[in-house]
């Protein structure tokens, strides 16, 4: 008997047109029905050059995956620093595996970095925190020193993989804010394509230019977080 009445009342609803959704809030629902936000709107686009600046986080983390893939099969460098020509050996794997590990003590400062001082500080110290990173391994003299600046740009990284995804995605318009949060991971591969390709043009240099000039352009997007990452409003 009750089955019968709901089933009338949808009956009921479908023939006055109206439609029966499931949603998870009702009140964050009927707000967008309601304001149906515009993507054109010049507050909009305010809003994405806030996000703009935060998404080059993914993209400092993009160009360095692409980067030392690149490098790494430089005759220049693996000569500068004493490796084989040919074939991997345990020592260019922990160049590899530093930054990993500066990444992994990094992320115990990220919370606290993040959640104590805002999202805009924590992109501020991450940003500074990998341009020191790079002046050391774009000036060092021994190995050392090239993977002492990998464990401090992965420290910075692990900070930044942090404010930036989650400024993003406190700012964005609830609506929109599943595909701002894509665009942001989809930003690594745009400094993971200038990863590949600045080396390969640097790869015809003789000397050590040609893995240090790739380096020093890996400042460029952390840069430009460290501009104007202040500049922005907190994220609420």
């Amino acid at each position: 008997m009750e089955e019968d009445r709901k089933d009338s009342v949808i009956a009921h609803r479908e023939d006055a047109g109206v439609q029966v959704k499931a949603v998870q809030n009702v009140a964050f629902a009927d707000a967008n029905q309601k304001q149906q936000p515009s993507l054109l709107t010049r507050r909009m686009f305010m809003l994405y050059g806030c996000l703009l600046v935060a998404t080059f986080n993914s993209c400092i983390n993009g160009y360095d995956g692409s980067l030392m893939g690149s490098i790494n099969s430089y005759e220049q460098y693996r000569a500068y620093f004493g490796f084989p020509l040919s074939g991997g050996t345990p020592s260019t794997g922990i160049v590899y595996a530093i930054y990993t590990i500066g990444n992994l003590v990094g992320s115990f400062a990220a919370g606290p970095a993040t959640d104590t001082f805002g999202r805009r500080w924590g992109m501020f110290s991450g940003a500074l925190i990998i341009i020191i990173g790079t002046i050391v391994q774009a000036t060092c003299t021994d190995l050392g020193g090239f993977m002492g600046g990998r464990f401090v740009l992965g420290f910075g990284v692990a900070i930044t993989a942090s404010a930036g995804p989650a400024y993003v995605s406190e700012m964005a318009h609830p609506t929109f804010r599943g595909t701002m949060t894509a665009v942001y991971n989809t930003f690594w591969f745009i400094g993971g394509i200038p990863g590949t390709f600045v080396p390969y043009g640097t790869s015809t240099i003789i000397g050590s230019n040609s893995w240090r000039i790739p380096v020093w352009v890996q400042m460029t997007f952390s840069g430009v977080v460290l501009l104007f990452c202040l500049l922005l409003p907190e994220a609420s």
